[in-house]
């Protein structure tokens, strides 16, 4: 990881040449968490400031994603949620009910019954949810039982890192950001919720440790220290 946002980090001379003035800023908070923990100072354009080929090597590594077409389709996949649609009966077991799931015992002990995840937001994240204005206590967290937005963040990454070697034009890539923020909108009443529901999508379909979480609960409190961050100043609800 880089060194921790800067106010003329974040925006600085990448930012005044590849700046878009037709993407309204709200659109590009979408993604930006998992931007942010990739490569930091890197949410404040459309453009990712990592190198091109590293960017395609991610994607055809991580994702299996070797061209326009691959994308696209993923990103559409993507945004018809498939982990909350196909991942109902874990998410009732261990998010719903609190209880361990055989099969999935990392997920059961990051949110299951002792809710671990929940005391290492609380631990790193501090009052970062109170300064922004944010009510995040336990039972908050535990109301947070809707994981879209492991979906959605996964969607707004491959949208700006496909846009940035030249698999999506601008215009498509604009178009994806805004069903995505609707989707977003749909399923979450504010940002703090959104980014708790990453989270635990997260841990309930992908961590394979209880510690794999940590370095994303570190950007979390990061970028809630960056008053720069865009969501900071546009509501979940703003219209796109």
């Amino acid at each position: 990881m880089e060194n921790s946002l800067t106010a003329s980090g974040w925006k600085d001379d990448f930012y005044r040449k590849y700046r878009l003035s037709t993407v309204p800023e709200h659109l590009l908070i979408i993604g930006s968490f998992l931007i942010e923990a990739n490569y930091k100072s890197d949410s404040s354009t459309l453009r990712s400031r990592l190198d091109p080929k590293k960017i395609e090597g991610i994607l055809n590594q991580a994702w299996c994603v070797v061209g326009a077409k691959n994308a696209k389709q993923l990103i559409e996949s993507l945004l018809t949620l498939p982990s909350v649609h196909n991942f109902k009966d874990v998410a009732e077991v261990v998010l719903n009910q609190h209880k361990s799931h055989p099969k999935h015992p990392v997920a059961s002990a990051l949110l299951g019954e002792s809710a671990k995840l929940f005391h290492f937001i609380d631990q790193k994240c501090e009052t970062r949810f109170f300064d922004c204005g944010y009510t995040f206590n336990f039972s908050a967290y535990q109301n947070i039982k809707n994981v879209a937005s492991w979906d959605i963040e996964r969607a707004g990454l491959i949208i700006r890192y496909a846009f940035t070697i030249g698999w999506l034009t601008e215009e498509e890539a604009i178009a994806y950001l805004k069903k995505a923020y609707t989707v977003a909108e749909l399923n979450y009443s504010n940002w703090c919720q959104y980014f708790i529901g990453y989270l635990k999508g997260r841990a309930l379909l992908f961590d394979a440790s209880e510690g794999e979480s940590s370095n994303y609960i570190t950007v979390l409190n990061e970028i809630m220290q960056q008053p720069e961050m865009y969501f900071h100043h546009y509501p979940l609800t703003q219209s796109n």
